[in-house]
């Protein structure tokens, strides 16, 4: 999943999240044909819950590491 990316082109209107007959949740993103500008078959980026779950505790362990750095290190700058 392209967070970041997403993150870019929500507030243009560009996502969009669908729920397959499945259950599957997907992102999506709109596409334009390169020559006449027409929206074309938008990319379906699969949302898994629990690993964007996983994946915010990675980044929330390594940004507090991040902080704690920082921290100790600016304490030398003084």
């Amino acid at each position: 999943m392209d967070a970041k990316r997403f993150m870019r082109l929500k507030d243009r209107g560009l996502t969009s999240f669908v729920k397959k007959d499945d259950g599957k949740i997907f992102l999506t993103f709109k596409r334009f044909a390169v020559d006449d500008g027409k929206e074309i078959e938008p990319e379906f980026q699969a949302i898994n819950i629990a690993e964007v779950d996983d994946r915010i505790s990675t980044l929330n362990l390594e940004l507090d590491g991040l902080k704690t750095i920082r921290e100790e290190a600016g304490k030398l700058l003084l």
